[in-house]
C-alpha cells in the first residue's frame, strides 16, 4: 500500500519514503505453508509478525525468540529517526511492504 497525498500539497521538506514492514523470524516458505494449510490443520491466514520495522529498524527483545530459531537477532538494534523542523511542513511517503506478499501467495494458490 502506498499512500499518495494530494499532488498540489505544499511542503517545505521532503523526508522521502518511509518503509513500514512486518518482520518474521520464520523462513518465507514456512510462512507460506502456514498460510496455505487448512485452518483445521493448524493453518493461519494471517500469522502475526514478530516485529514491525520502520525503514528496516526497530528494537526487539531476542529472548522472546522461539527455541531453535536460527534467524540472526540483535537486541535493541535501534529505531528509525526522523528530523522535523518546527514551523515547517514535511512530506513523508509511507510504503507498507508486506500485505501484498501474503495476499499474492493466497491468490496464486486459489
Amino acid at each position: 500500500m502506498i499512500i499518495h497525498g494530494p499532488s498540489n500539497a505544499n511542503y517545505d521538506i521532503d523526508i522521502g519514503p518511509v518503509m513500514l514492514t512486518d518482520w518474521y523470524h520464520d523462513e518465507y516458505f514456512d510462512i507460506v505453508k502456514t498460510v496455505m494449510k487448512p485452518l483445521n490443520a493448524g493453518g493461519n491466514p494471517a500469522p502475526p509478525s514478530d516485529n514491525n520495522l520502520i525503514n528496516g529498524k526497530m528494537d526487539f527483545d531476542c529472548s522472546t525468540v522461539v527455541a531453535g530459531d536460527k534467524t540472526k537477532c540483535n537486541n535493541n538494534a535501534g529505531i528509525s529517526k526522523f528530523k522535523f523542523t518546527t514551523g515547517k511542513t514535511h512530506r513523508l511517503r509511507l510504503v507498507y511492504t508486506i500485505g501484498l506478499v501474503i495476499h499474492h501467495v493466497k491468490t496464486v494458490a486459489n
